[in-house]
């Protein structure tokens, strides 16, 4: 009989440890999956923080370009009226 128990108790540790080897493994697997999602999630929010980067810069480049662009114009539009000064005094 005591041997029967012994047995009986060796395969309910077993079970036991099993379950608890399952139960570590799966945690794992668990705590890989938020990793895995939590190094997806920071990519993502790096390249939309980028993308918002490339797009200041470029309306910055475009503001830029149109202010250059108008005080162009406007040196053009006084070099024509200083040439049309000119022109007239002789």
């Amino acid at each position: 009989m005591r041997l029967q128990s012994i047995s009986s108790e060796a395969k309910i540790n077993d079970k036991s440890e099993r379950s608890n080897s399952e139960g570590t493994d799966q945690m794992h697997k668990s705590k890989r999956k938020r990793q895995k999602r939590a190094e997806e999630t920071k990519k993502e929010c790096e390249a939309r923080i980028a993308g918002m980067h490339n797009r200041y810069h470029q309306r910055k480049a475009s503001e830029s370009a149109k202010q250059q662009a108008e005080r162009n114009l406007k040196n053009a539009n006084n070099m024509q009226n200083k040439c049309a000064l000119e022109t007239e005094k002789q």
